[in-house]
C-alpha cells in the first residue's frame, strides 16, 4: 500500500488532448513524442481521457488503450492520472481496476453526468464505490459543476469522505470559487492535495496556497504558467499579473475560433505535435479562422511565451 496522502503534486500537469488522426480514428503513435514534448517544456505529469482528450466521446476501449500507452511511454518520475469517470458505475469502476492495473500514479473522476448525485452523502457514496475498485493508487474528485451539474460545496465532501475513504488524495478543482478553494486548502491543516484547475486565474489561487495544478493550457503554453509561477516565488507580482493577464487575452483568442480544442490542438500542430481532429459535437475551424490564430497571439504578445519543439 503505498502513501496515498503525504505526496503531493506541485507544478504543471497538462490535461491532454485527444490523440486522433485526421478521419478522428484513434492515433496512439503520437503519444510518445507528446510525453517527450510536454516533459522538455517543464511538466511534471498528465491527466488523461478528461475533458480536453474528449474522454467521454471515446468508447471504452479506446480510453483504456489511451492509458495504456501513456504510462508505457511515460518514466516513473511523470505522474499518469486516468480519469475513469462514466454514466455506468460498474464501467468506471472496471477502468478504475485498469488503470490501477497497468501502473498510473492515480486515477480521478467526475460525478456521473446523466443520473446525477441530489446531496453531497450521494456523491461521497458514489466516489467511495469508484475509488475502492482502485484501492492502492490515489483517487482525485475532479469538480467541474459546468459539466457534471453537481454543485456542491466542495469543503463539505471532504467533511464526508475523510474517514471513509483511504484512497482519496484531493480534489481537481475547476471552479473560480476561492472561497471554497482555500477551505479545501486549510482542511486539517491541508491534509489533502487541492490542486487548482482554472488555468488563467493560477496566480490569484497561488496567494492561497496552490502550489500544483491541472489544465489544458499546460500543453502548449506551459512556459507561460511556469514564468507566472516563477515571479510569484520571486515576489515579482507585478510581472506575473502581466503575464496572468496574457493567459486570459491567449484563451479567449482560442475560444473566439468558435472551437476552443481544435484551436488549442492548431497550435499543438504548430508546435510539432500532429493530434488530428475533434470528434462530433466538437466542431473543426475554418482554415481563415485557423490563419488568425498566430497573428493575434502575437498581437497580445505571447508568442514568447508558447511551448517549443
Amino acid at each position: 500500500m503505498i502513501n496515498i496522502i503525504n505526496e503531493k503534486i506541485e507544478g504543471l500537469v497538462a490535461a491532454p488532448f485527444s490523440t486522433l488522426d485526421d478521419e478522428g480514428n484513434l492515433n496512439l503513435g503520437v503519444i510518445d513524442k507528446y510525453s517527450k514534448f510536454l516533459m522538455k517544456n517543464g511538466v511534471r505529469g498528465v491527466f488523461v481521457n478528461g475533458t480536453s482528450g474528449e474522454g467521454y466521446s471515446f468508447t471504452v476501449e479506446e480510453r483504456n488503450a489511451t492509458a495504456e500507452r501513456w504510462v508505457e511511454v511515460s518514466p516513473k518520475n511523470f505522474k499518469v492520472l486516468i480519469q475513469i469517470g462514466h454514466t455506468s458505475l460498474k464501467v468506471a469502476r472496471k477502468m478504475a481496476a485498469h488503470a490501477q492495473e497497468i501502473g498510473a500514479f492515480g486515477i480521478g473522476s467526475m460525478a456521473p453526468i446523466f443520473f446525477k448525485p441530489s446531496s453531497v452523502e450521494e456523491l461521497s457514496d458514489y466516489i467511495e464505490k469508484e475509488a475502492s475498485a482502485a484501492p492502492n493508487i490515489p483517487y482525485y474528485y475532479y469538480h467541474i459543476p459546468r459539466i457534471s451539474g453537481a454543485n456542491f460545496p466542495m469543503i463539505e465532501l471532504l467533511s464526508h469522505v475523510k474517514e471513509k475513504i483511504e484512497n482519496f488524495k484531493g480534489i481537481k478543482f475547476s471552479l473560480p470559487d476561492l472561497s471554497d478553494y482555500q477551505k479545501c486548502i486549510e482542511f486539517e491543516d491541508g491534509r489533502f492535495d487541492i490542486l487548482y484547475c482554472q488555468d488563467q486565474t493560477i496566480l490569484s489561487a497561488m496567494a492561497l496556497g496552490a502550489r500544483g495544478s491541472i489544465g489544458s493550457t499546460y500543453n502548449y503554453a506551459a512556459p507561460l504558467t511556469l514564468k507566472i509561477m516563477e515571479g510569484f516565488f520571486k515576489n515579482n507580482i507585478e510581472e506575473s499579473s502581466s503575464l496572468a493577464y496574457k493567459s486570459i487575452k491567449m484563451v479567449e483568442v482560442l475560444e473566439n475560433t468558435g472551437s476552443y480544442f481544435a484551436g488549442a490542438k492548431e497550435l499543438m500542430r504548430i508546435a510539432g505535435i500532429d493530434l488530428g481532429t475533434v470528434r462530433a459535437p466538437l466542431s473543426t475551424i475554418p482554415n481563415d479562422k485557423l490563419a488568425l490564430i498566430l497573428p493575434e497571439l502575437d498581437k497580445i504578445g505571447i508568442i514568447n511565451y508558447l511551448s517549443k519543439k
